[in-house]
């Protein structure tokens, strides 16, 4: 049975991706207050358990794109994919915890988040606090997702050799 959750008319807010974590839908939604000129825009995250009625919400305090949840975390990003966009986190909708600035893209593990920056594949552990890198030194990659506890990328070093080379790392 498919049913709407929220609309979207002549706003930003469209362009960013809703996500689906067991049976937690998130999306970004603006708030009420910003100014008129559009400068200094805040979001909130909305989600909804699927079968239930209750919309909640969450207000970090930035511009949200692409919120994603998995369990107690939620993360998002401060732009649209780019050079001014920053990756927050929080753990039960608590304070948000920057992690990375230059943010392209990322993807939700259970206990970590990966993102790629400048063309490199980081991860950051909630449990650790810590980023560290994922792919090696000196290649060129895209991220293409992550899948369970896994991180999948693209080297895009050489594009030369006619072929695609696929790779993927275990987040331990």
């Amino acid at each position: 049975e498919s049913t709407t959750v929220a609309m979207f008319s002549s706003s930003v807010y469209g362009q960013s991706k809703p996500s689906l974590c067991g049976d937690v839908l998130a999306w970004a939604d603006s708030l009420a207050e910003y100014s008129a000129d559009g400068s200094n825009i805040k979001s909130s995250i909305s989600s909804i358990r699927l079968g239930s009625s209750t919309i909640n919400s969450y207000n970090p305090g930035t511009y949200v794109h692409d919120p994603r949840v998995n369990g107690p975390y939620t993360a998002w990003m401060t732009g649209n994919h780019g050079p001014d966009s920053d990756l927050y986190y929080c753990k039960n909708n608590g304070q948000p915890v920057q992690i990375a600035s230059g943010v392209v893209d990322f993807g939700m593990g259970s206990d970590f988040v990966a993102y790629s920056r400048e063309q490199v594949i980081y991860a950051y552990s909630f449990k650790a606090g810590k980023e560290f890198q994922v792919s090696p030194e000196h290649q060129l990659t895209q991220l293409l997702g992550v899948s369970d506890d896994r991180v999948i990328w693209m080297d895009v070093t050489s594009r030369d050799i006619g072929r695609d080379i696929i790779m993927f790392a275990e987040i331990p």
